[in-house]
């Protein structure tokens, strides 16, 4: 990261670069009350990425009885192929493994494959599918998963 860009936790002031990213990037964007409730919960990390003195990416997750569960990881569309994804998905990871969380997963597009490599790269597996997931249009998400212990039988290895 260059001295221009900096992650940092969500603050309330945040909230309008947050839902204009969150409209931009997703067909049934969370409202302004959701995208408010978790910059502010104590279950939740969200976490922007500032440059060019904006939040310009942002990514959020929930941390229950040490499972992680990404909500979204959003950049805003002149700022991708930057590595801001694979910068905050890095510091998502070290976060939950922060609050020792046994795992880390999130739902994509089965059509997202930009993310699904970010993810494989990440060393995320595929570790399910719910049909008909997600609406306009239709789709199946498929569920990835980073382990941080052997319950899988593996050590995670994030290579970002």
């Amino acid at each position: 990261m260059s001295l221009m860009e900096k992650i940092r936790r969500a603050r309330p002031e945040d909230l309008s670069a947050i839902s204009e990213i969150e409209r931009d990037c997703f067909s049934v964007p969370w409202s302004d009350r959701l995208l408010s409730e978790e910059i502010g919960s104590p279950q939740a990390v969200f976490l922007v990425l500032c440059a060019d003195m904006s939040v310009v990416a942002y990514i959020n997750a929930r941390f229950i009885a040490g499972e992680g569960y990404i909500g979204n990881v959003a950049v805003k569309e002149e700022y991708r192929r930057s590595g801001y994804a694979s910068q905050l998905l890095k510091a998502m990871v070290h976060e939950a493994r922060r609050l020792d969380a046994r795992f880390l997963t999130l739902e994509v597009r089965a059509s997202n494959f930009p993310a699904r490599r970010l993810y494989d790269k990440a060393g995320f597996s595929v570790a399910g599918e719910r049909r008909n997931y997600y609406t306009c249009p239709t789709e199946d998400a498929l569920i990835y998963t980073l382990y941080f212990d052997d319950t899988n039988g593996k050590e995670a290895t994030v290579s970002l």
